[in-house]
């Protein structure tokens, strides 16, 4: 009799723990498992790492694009005009060790043709983790000497439960559901994604000089040489799949340039571009591949030096590091063209030339914004955070 009724209870748990997860999946209020809806959610952000794996299982992203936060606004439109359906994979401070799990991951789900990822000089610094807060590897396919290994089941199940059964994931479906919520974080069908503007008013000038301080206290630290490793690899594994990939140094404006050289960091960032060049180009021919894979410097494609005193339509940037979309159009149609437009491509040749004409931009905005960097001087010296 006892042993009925406890067969019962668990049948009734079992039950309403399915029933639970159906509507949560149904719902989806992380956009994990359907990615034909724009989601808005106030905690998005601190999901994205686990539902990033499952939604490019499904993805078509026969065009892919990686990387940052700075990346996070670049739409994949441009490749689809040529047939090749793409999808937005940023994640909030990617590394190149995560792009490359990232990028072996959707391999394994999807006919990879091209690849677009942004580097950012900040996540290649010493002091920066190979692997963020959040990555688990046991989430993402991966190839090993012996084959593909397949995500760990007792990881997915984990996931499962996280965005299926929690009680978070369950309350933001009822507030979904309901037509209830907290914005924060809006992401798109296409994979891309923006922060919206925080609770607390800042002026453009404020945000900008917020960013350039929080760039000038990270950029004290070297290069690290296991970030440098970690791109080599990436760029080997690319010419290996036979990916046509195109590398991207993500622009800044120049008061986050301005910040570097306030920290003695400048040409530590410079070096950075000529490592980069160097990589690429020793790379392809050890791999004897016909040429070096495009490494593209974006800033002359935006407007580094654009007023930072008032809001428009048309600005390039959203603070001191982030494009806004128009400007992610415009570097999308650029780095996903069939036929990339090698302007700023940045070469062992051509590197030194790119760096001259950066650092004489940089001096004019410098001399035609004093009362700027008296701003940012007198944030820097007094510590405000705001």
């Amino acid at each position: 009799m006892l042993k009925n009724y406890t067969v019962r209870v668990l049948l009734i748990l079992l039950m309403l723990a399915a029933g639970v997860a159906t509507f949560t999946y149904r719902v989806d209020p992380y956009r994990a498992f359907h990615l034909d809806a724009v989601t808005t959610r106030s905690d998005l952000i601190h999901y994205l790492r686990t539902i990033r794996p499952y939604q490019l299982k499904q993805a078509p992203a026969q065009a892919l694009i990686l990387g940052s936060s700075r990346a996070a606004r670049i739409r994949p439109e441009q490749a689809s005009t040529e047939g090749l359906p793409g999808y937005n994979a940023a994640l909030p401070g990617m590394t190149t060790t995560e792009a490359l799990a990232h990028l072996q991951h959707t391999i394994h789900y999807a006919d990879v043709q091209r690849v677009v990822i942004t580097l950012d000089y900040t996540s290649f610094l010493q002091s920066t983790a190979l692997f963020q807060f959040g990555f688990t590897p046991g989430r993402l396919a991966s190839k090993t000497d012996h084959g593909w290994l397949e995500p760990s089941w007792p990881q997915v199940v984990g996931d499962w439960h996280t965005l299926l059964l929690s009680g978070t994931a369950v309350a933001n479906a009822i507030n979904l559901s309901r037509g209830a919520q907290r914005k924060q974080l809006v992401l798109h069908r296409d994979g891309t994604w923006e922060m919206l503007p925080s609770t607390v008013k800042f002026t453009r000038q404020q945000k900008f000089l917020r960013i350039a301080r929080q760039y000038h206290g990270l950029s004290g630290a070297p290069v690290g040489d296991a970030h440098t490793a970690a791109f080599a690899e990436l760029v080997r594994y690319c010419h290996e799949a036979g990916i046509d990939a195109r590398f991207a140094i993500a622009p800044e404006h120049f008061l986050a340039l301005v910040a570097y050289e306030r920290a003695g960091a400048l040409e530590a960032y410079f070096d950075w571009h000529r490592s980069l060049a160097g990589i690429v180009h020793d790379t392809a021919q050890a791999a004897a591949a016909p040429q070096p894979f495009p490494l593209i410097g974006l800033h002359f494609l935006v407007d580094a030096a654009e007023p930072i005193e008032t809001h428009s339509a048309t600005v390039d940037f959203v603070d001191a590091v982030h494009t806004t979309y128009s400007a992610g159009n415009r570097i999308g149609q650029t780095l996903l063209a069939p036929g990339i437009d090698t302007t700023w491509q940045l070469t062992p040749a051509s590197v030194e030339a790119y760096l001259r004409a950066l650092q004489q931009a940089l001096q004019r905005y410098k001399s035609q914004n004093p009362a700027l960097l008296k701003a940012l001087d007198d944030r820097l010296a007094s510590g405000d955070r705001r």
